[in-house]
């Protein structure tokens, strides 16, 4: 029978797959490059690091898997449906559509700064609308003649096929579309569910369609079990849709949703083992196919690493472990074995078997297998790095250590990382290499020679079964084509695919009683199908719609009374956030955990993000969460580190963005004056709500949640308890020493970028920051006022506050700042006279008082309402030439002003030695 094939689509799509896929790969790798030199391709904004992020998960899904897939269905629907895909120039307009309407213009747009912040949904909205066209032609083009045919002739590839079009067609509206206009929590659990559909319904269903049409076809023999391939299928299609939200965990989301997901993760993971072992077992006995069949090679590597990654996704739902590897590369490394491991090398396998088998294809095998073992090492080093460093990260995170410890702990393993995409990157052009060069197909090897004849009737198929090719007592016969049908395909020829009817009941006489189930199947596959919708909008109905129902309740009920909203320039701040890809880097929910709560401060109510359109919560953690970060940075701080991150931060990577500025970080554009005003704002409700502060979670169970890993907030958190005080004027001299060399390494990685390496205030960004840094060397502060300005910072300077520190750390941290301060800077005066003494004072209960204080204390009557603070004299020593300086020049940035003109240069001395006079140092205690 001869069967038209659109061998010219095949090539073009694979071809686009190929080329684009090199793209994707040199992205990603430039992206690990600028973990390593962020400064590297910093001066253009379409070479950012949040905007090739965009492009490359993006790329992925559409330009390389979403062209394999399609070039594959062109392939395997005519073979499947016995006739042509539906229209030849509805194919044509498809591939113009699926490159040149969504791929292509997409990166430009996301590059160029027009993108939306949802994960796995970062095209606009206008690409979002081709998509959803592809999506219906596709359907029109490859399910329409699948059904056509009689279900119960239809093979589980086809099944897949059906089912992942039908499916993400339904799905991609509701996950892109619904969360930009539904805020907050309540999007949230719309965006999640696409997060997961996106892998679950168009990714592993089409890359399952390759491997089980691949894996008879190159063995010879037909899968170990139709049922059990059903089974899978239902399953995946059942229980993948449930679960989205289970990347939301110890969020505002309601916990019985939460639940819901985790225990549709642990499900997913039945199926998944149902699936392998059907497609393992179909391979037993035929280890040396495999050796000499490399598209079989890919396949099956690609069917291990799909029980890898779904076992390791359904354990990484449960709360332990979720709590201790969220956001961190360990994610990352998740989402690469099952991109490359699953999909990748499945789809390679694909369109290596296409290749082979094509009259007119050039295929080259040496380059193939080059290719399979490049990719296998890749893919080793990139998983086993990630995977290592998304473990140290959370020890990290879990500990007292600063955030910037976990950024230097994972360098090494971000080396790996970087040396696994150059082999991988080398992978695939190797791949592309052995498509376009070698020998141009001529005829077809021959699949199998054990397997020749195609089973007819229901005599051959007992005979089959008594031979032992097939647990089944029902199998379509497309699990059985010959290898003379095959091998005609230079001719055109579709083999048939014959119906069988027959299970193991024959008589003696070779005849076999009616099949009875046969017609009860019939009505089974159309109630599955009906089933199959249901379950998936149940997923939708108890993950999305429920929830909010409830949140909206909750949100009504817990929300103030007035909420601020964001200004004008906080919304177009937002909007350049979404741009610039930040939310790849910073989550913006404080999740309810001990290591989130003590880190960041109190967890995140559902209320907070009702102004978001969309939620901006992210699902990466590679800075740290901002959704507290009202009132803790300066906008000069925030200048300087969006202009160049280093000056303030010595070993940030975050990407510089200069061309927020005209040509220097004291000169910001608008865009950069509203980016800054958004983040500032950012927790801000929180806090004039007067709702930042410790908080018990309603209906709480403080013995569960602590033993589930949840954190109620029963305790005080670091964040906003009372500092520590840590006295240190009695260690010993030796002890002192050491305790100073450590703190020399903290200083060095975290402080001296503003304080200069030698705390003399002279730190890269110190020129441009308000009121600058301090000049260590000639000033002291005592062990109680230290305490205080390393916990809580210097509230109007770019001071932070530094409560992540450890015990050890913290002292060692002080013990080295104070230890910078020249030696005479408490060495005596010599003593005031008299009349000296008195009209200083008086001098200083006139002038100074109102902010210090009669005592120096820096409790005045204005300095309440004063950022930063007055200095507290008694705790907090200086030179008299430091004194002088500022009585003479004041400090920009501060209530301290200039009394140069009004006190004459003997006056500023005798004020100096008086102010030096205040110090009383620990004796507070």
């Amino acid at each position: 029978m001869q069967i038209r094939t659109e061998t010219r689509l095949i090539q073009l799509h694979g071809f686009a797959a190929i080329f684009q896929v090199l793209y994707v790969a040199i992205l990603g790798i430039i992206m690990a490059l600028k973990f390593h030199w962020p400064d590297w391709f910093s001066g253009s904004a379409e070479w950012s690091w949040g905007r090739l992020r965009y492009a490359h998960t993006q790329g992925i899904f559409f330009g390389w898997l979403g062209n394999t897939y399609l070039a594959f269905m062109y392939y395997a629907v005519p073979r499947l449906a016995q006739r042509p895909v539906l229209s030849t120039w509805l194919g044509w307009l498809l591939f113009l559509l699926w490159n040149g309407g969504i791929v292509f213009p997409g990166w430009y747009l996301v590059q160029s700064g027009v993108s939306q912040s949802l994960e796995w949904g970062e095209f606009p909205i206008q690409i979002d609308l081709v998509v959803l066209l592809a999506l219906v032609l596709s359907c029109c083009q490859f399910v329409w003649p699948l059904l056509q045919n009689r279900l119960l002739s239809l093979y589980v590839s086809a099944w897949y096929v059906i089912g992942g079009l039908i499916f993400t067609t339904l799905a991609y509206p509701i996950g892109n579309f619904i969360p930009e206009y539904v805020p907050g929590a309540r999007g949230a659990t719309f965006s999640g569910l696409w997060i997961h559909d996106a892998i679950g319904l168009y990714v592993t269903p089409m890359a399952l369609a390759i491997s089980y049409m691949v894996i008879p076809l190159s063995t010879g023999r037909p899968i170990f079990s139709h049922f059990l391939s059903m089974i899978g299928f239902w399953l995946l299609f059942f229980v993948y849709p449930l679960n989205g939200t289970h990347h939301y965990i110890f969020s505002s989301i309601p916990m019985s949703a939460q639940k819901g997901a985790i225990i549709a993760s642990i499900y997913l993971a039945v199926a998944v083992i149902v699936v392998v072992t059907n497609q393992l077992m179909s391979l037993k006995s035929r280890s040396d196919s495999a050796r000499a069949d490399l598209p079989l090679r890919f396949i099956w590597v690609g069917i291990i690493c799909y029980l890898l990654v779904s076992l390791q996704g359904s354990f990484q739902a449960l709360m332990p472990l979720n709590r201790f590897v969220h956001f961190s590369d360990w994610v990352i490394g998740h989402a690469h074995l099952a991109l490359i491991g699953f999909a990748s090398f499945t789809s390679m396998g694909g369109l290596l078997f296409i290749w082979s088998r094509t009259p007119g294809f050039r295929y080259n095998r040496s380059l193939a297998n080059w290719s399979f073992w490049l990719l296998v090492i890749g893919l080793l080093g990139m998983v086993s790095s990630l995977t290592i460093a998304g473990l140290v990260q959370g020890k990290i995170w879990d500990s007292e250590l600063t955030w910037m410890e976990s950024v230097r702990a994972s360098k090494p393993y971000w080396q790996i990382r970087s040396l696994s995409g150059i082999v991988i990157l080398s992978a695939f052009i190797s791949f592309f290499l052995s498509l376009t060069t070698g020998k141009r197909v001529t005829s077809v090897a021959p699949i199998s020679q054990s397997y020749h004849h195609s089973l007819s009737n229901a005599e051959d198929a007992t005979a089959e079964s008594k031979a032992g090719a097939t647990g089944d007592d029902l199998h379509p016969s497309s699990e059985s084509v010959s290898t003379q049908s095959l091998n005609s395909e230079e001719n055109n020829t579709i083999p048939q695919i014959v119906d069988i009817r027959a299970n193991r009941s024959e008589n003696a006489t070779g005849g076999h009683r009616p099949n009875r189930s046969i017609r009860w199947l019939k009505q089974g596959y159309a109630i599955m199908g009906i089933a199959g919708i249901g379950f998936f909008g149940l997923s939708f109905l108890v993950l999305a719609v429920s929830p909010n129902a409830e949140l909206s309740k909750e949100i009504e009920k817990s929300q103030p009374a007035y909420r601020q909203g964001y200004t004008a320039s906080e919304s177009r701040g937002r909007k350049i956030y979404i741009r610039e890809g930040c939310m790849n880097c910073h989550s913006q929910f404080v999740r309810q955990t001990i290591a989130d709560v003590n880190r960041f401060g109190v967890a995140s109510s559902a209320w907070e993000n009702e102004f978001d359109f969309p939620q901006l919560w992210g699902t990466r953690r590679i800075g740290p969460d901002l959704s507290r970060l009202y009132g803790m940075r300066t906008r000069d701080w925030h200048y300087v580190h969006l202009y160049q991150p280093r000056w303030v931060v010595s070993d940030s990577i975050m990407p510089r963005y200069p061309w927020l500025f005209d040509g220097s970080c004291d000169q910001p554009t608008n865009e950069a004056i509203d980016l800054v005003a958004y983040l500032d704002s950012l927790g801000r409700e929180a806090v004039l709500a007067n709702r930042s502060g410790p908080r018990q979670i309603l209906n709480s169970d403080p013995d569960l949640e602590l033993a589930m890993g949840i954190f109620c907030d029963c305790a005080i958190p670091r964040t906003t308890g009372p500092a520590p005080i840590y006295y240190n004027d009695h260690l010993a001299s030796g002890e002192r020493d050491r305790f100073a060399g450590w703190g020399l390494r903290l200083f060095q990685s975290n402080c001296s970028s503003c304080h200069g390496p030698a705390g003399q205030g002279d730190g890269p960004a110190a020129k441009y920051l308000v009121p600058p840094p301090k000049n260590l060397k000639n000033t002291y502060w005592s062990d109680l006022y230290l305490s205080g300005i390393i916990w809580h910072g210097v509230t109007g300077s770019s001071m932070p506050k530094w409560f992540e520190l450890s015990t050890q750390d913290f002292r060692s941290l002080m013990i080295y700042v104070q230890s910078l301060a020249d030696a005479d800077i408490m060495e005596a005066d010599k003593p005031l006279t008299e009349a000296e003494l008195l009209s200083t004072r008086q001098l200083f209960e006139l002038q100074c008082a109102t902010c210090h204080g009669l005592s120096g204390a820096g409790d005045g009557l204005s300095a309440g309402v004063l950022f930063p603070k007055p200095v507290n004299f008694q705790q907090y020593r200086a030179t008299k030439t430091h004194i002088d300086k500022v009585l003479a020049k004041g400090i920009p940035g501060t209530a301290m002003s200039s009394w140069e003109g009004k006190l004459t240069s003997a006056d500023r001395s005798l004020l100096a030695v008086y102010i030096r006079s205040l110090y009383q140092g620990n004796k507070k205690r």
